[in-house]
């Protein structure tokens, strides 16, 4: 929390065994990796849907090309994050891109290689 990467829930909570969203996961790694941009609009089928809190970093993350959306064109900011999500997010993130051996959509014990 010192170093603004997680803030926490607007009624003061911080919730540290709660799931996290694809929105909040984005607003902690660019928190993290402190980006910035220049203004750009979010294209998603449901950008509507995504809070005014997250557009920004979100609209980072796609600039960045640490975050794209599904194949239905969605965001889906309130869908709980997988760990192959955030696996992705990171190893982009760091310059790392995946290959297409990905086995598994849905289970992190699949075989993922980034190199």
């Amino acid at each position: 929390m010192k170093q603004g990467i997680v803030e926490g829930y607007p009624e003061g909570t911080f919730k540290p065994n709660a799931l996290i969203t694809r929105a909040e996961f984005v607003m902690m790694l660019m928190n993290a990796l402190k980006l910035t941009s220049e203004d750009a609009t979010l294209s998603f089928t449901d950008t509507q849907r995504i809070p005014d809190w997250a557009k920004n970093v979100i609209t980072q993350s796609v600039e960045a090309g640490i975050v794209s959306g599904y194949d239905d064109g969605s965001f889906r900011p309130f869908a709980n994050i997988t760990r192959m999500e955030v696996a992705v997010m990171i190893a982009k993130a760091y310059g790392r891109t995946p290959n297409k051996r990905i086995w598994c959509k849905e289970t992190f014990s699949h075989r993922v290689s980034f190199f």
